[in-house]
């Protein structure tokens, strides 16, 4: 990774961003005023809205990004499509998530969250994630990963190489409708909990030691969390069993698992 320490010394920034970007989703909250649009619906029948905070927030990030870092890639969710055509060794791409788990958002319920990601790419034409951040309405702490020159992050876990009574952590939307017959396959406990940055907190600290995510998963739902799972002795899988390092190597399309590596091959197998 050839711009890893560059990605590494803009934390704070993404820190404060992330901070600010949040604390408007909360103001908007607060207000009710969502203006909700539906872009499509699942295979479940699940909608999947967009409100007014998701683009406000996600048009701030740009503008902020293009003053700070004009020479970096960034793209947002529902803002502009991903696209990475052009970019050569060692361009930087900071994509966000302005509004992770909208649904929970509209409904008031807590496991939403801001996030980002800072990808760099390689020589071999991949995107790989090298910091990772995300900050879920109600917690104190904005989250961090950081996988280039070395592993760091300040979200540590309580447990480590357990392989006795596993516990799988699962969304609480089913997008799918595939995710029973996964949990049933799984034959473990199973936790279910809302939003991509709660069931990375859940499997960092301890809580739970795999979770699943079903088809509809893109790659800023999957990059800000990956570095710090990684940096906890976790690896991100698609469900077909195989560790997922960067765009381009592997489709996620699918669906992915996080799992702790003390996580014995059997287990993934009954779910891939």
């Amino acid at each position: 990774l050839i711009m890893s320490d560059v990605i590494y010394k803009s934390r704070d920034f993404f820190t404060g961003l992330l901070n600010e970007g949040l604390q408007i989703i909360q103001d908007i909250r607060k207000t009710g005023n969502l203006a909700t649009e539906i872009k499509g619906y699942f295979k479940s029948g699940d909608s999947d809205p967009v409100t007014d905070a998701d683009k406000l927030v996600g048009r701030l990030y740009l503008d902020r990004m293009k003053k700070s870092f004009p020479a970096w890639r960034a793209i947002s969710e529902d803002a502009y499509g991903f696209d990475i055509s052009g970019l050569k060794t060692g361009d930087i791409v900071a994509l966000f998530d302005p509004l992770d788990g909208t649904k929970l958002f509209i409904e008031n319920k807590p496991g939403y969250a801001s996030m980002c990601n800072v990808s760099e790419m390689t020589a071999d034409g991949t995107l790989r994630p090298v910091l990772g951040m995300f900050r879920i309405a109600g917690e104190s702490e904005t989250f961090y990963g950081y996988t280039g020159d070395f592993n760091e992050t300040n979200l540590t876990a309580d447990r480590t190489n357990n392989t006795d009574n596993l516990r799988l952590g699962r969304p609480l939307f089913d997008r799918s409708g595939n995710l029973g017959k996964l949990e049933k396959a799984a034959e473990l406990e199973t936790v279910t909990i809302r939003g991509m940055g709660p069931n990375t907190v859940s499997l960092a600290r301890g809580q739970t030691d795999l979770f699943i995510y079903d088809p509809g998963i893109k790659i800023w739902d999957i990059f800000p969390v990956m570095p710090i799972i990684q940096a906890n002795k976790g690896s991100i899988l698609n469900l077909e069993g195989r560790k997922i390092m960067s765009h381009g190597e592997e489709k996620f399309a699918n669906g992915i698992m996080a799992v702790r590596d003390s996580v014995p091959r059997e287990v993934i197998d009954r779910i891939a």
